[in-house]
């Protein structure tokens, strides 16, 4: 029996994102690889930018200098936030292996949370929510009108409604509610039906 024949090995460099390939240099796309390569904690940024070949030769404090710029550089944010995703997707497998793990092993401390957890994800709980909005558009004639309403409940002079309305303004707004008025009576007239 004969082996299949497998695809012929690729040496080329991984394929890239476009965040990585707007990078401006291959020495700022090996920083980013780099990041996630280092040994994680205090000092991750300066190891991450000696290993990609940056600054050699240059002090300690130039290096973390030259690290920081670096890792505040808008282009070098979203590379890394691409590759973020990139090691999260495919490390999916070994998160799934090891909540399954979890569930298979009744003893273990977080079994039931961990059940909890795929049981969430596979039958959620819904819950429906009724909400009734209603909007009421108000005009600035409406509010003023109230206002000179207010103001006549409340006796001001004519000449304090003019100082508030302006003389042009309270003779509309006058207008306005005796019109509103006469409306009103003739509905009322309407309704008294012989």
């Amino acid at each position: 029996m004969t082996k299949p024949k497998l695809p012929a090995r690729r040496n080329d460099e991984p394929r890239l994102g476009p965040k990585m390939m707007a990078l401006p240099r291959d020495s700022w796309r090996e920083f980013v690889r780099q990041l996630f390569l280092q040994k994680p904690g205090h000092g991750l940024h300066t190891r991450a930018l000696r290993a990609a070949g940056l600054c050699p030769g240059s002090n300690k404090a130039r290096q973390a200098r030259t690290a920081y710029d670096l890792t505040h550089d808008q282009r070098v944010i979203e590379a890394v936030a691409e590759e973020s995703r990139k090691y999260v997707r495919v490390g999916a497998p070994s998160a799934v292996t090891a909540l399954l793990n979890l569930v298979r092993d009744p003893s273990h401390r977080d079994h039931g949370r961990a059940i909890a957890l795929i049981m969430d994800r596979v039958d959620p709980i819904e819950t429906k929510h009724l909400i009734d909005v209603t909007h009421r558009h108000v005009t600035l004639d409406d509010e003023a009108l109230e206002a000179l309403r207010t103001m006549r409940a409340m006796k001001a002079t004519h000449e304090q409604l003019v100082e508030f309305f302006g003389e042009a303004g309270l003779r509309r707004y006058e207008n306005m509610l005796a019109e509103e008025a006469k409306a009103v009576e003739g509905e009322v007239i309407e309704g008294k039906a012989p």
